[in-house]
């Protein structure tokens, strides 16, 4: 498993985590309006949180479900990595499932149209993560460097 403990090598995985869950996104239908994050988001040079400008511009509901979606999976993450327990990831993709119907019963209508929009969108955070984790409390960084290669599995078929 490549690890994310320098920027080269995190980067080279960003690229390929985007290509592997982009290419079934239509930006013009999923996101209108909505400009994409500027390309050194991930760039070890930048700071890693967006400034207070960036996160109250205008933006997709479905960034704060993929944020849900990796706070149940942190609760899974912290679980195995800190008591060796992985009946989180059980509990983990159980709130997951019912959070996503919830969601979707409350909109009114399904999210299956967005699901290459909303996996792009939680792969972003758990990369997000990752940049976080090494300059932070890189302990924690298994949390979502599993997370991005679980995620990127999923979505690459």
């Amino acid at each position: 498993m490549p690890r994310f403990d320098n920027p080269i090598s995190c980067q080279v995985l960003i690229m390929s985590a985007l290509l592997a869950v982009l290419p079934g996104v239509n930006l013009a239908q999923d996101r209108p309006g909505v400009a994409l994050p500027p390309p050194s988001l991930y760039d070890d040079s930048t700071a890693a949180r967006p400034s207070r400008a960036e996160r109250s511009e205008a933006d997709t509901p479905l960034r704060d479900v993929a944020g849900m979606l990796r706070s149940f999976d942190y609760v899974a993450g912290t679980l195995e990595l800190e008591d060796d327990d992985p009946s989180g990831r059980a509990w983990a993709d159980t709130a997951r499932a019912a959070f996503l119907e919830g969601y979707a019963h409350e909109l009114g209508t399904p999210l299956t149209p967005h699901a290459r929009l909303l996996a792009a969108l939680e792969l972003d955070k758990a990369l997000y993560e990752c940049v976080y984790e090494v300059r932070n409390r890189p302990a924690w960084l298994p949390i979502p460097e599993r997370a991005v290669h679980r995620l990127v599995r999923r979505n690459a078929s």
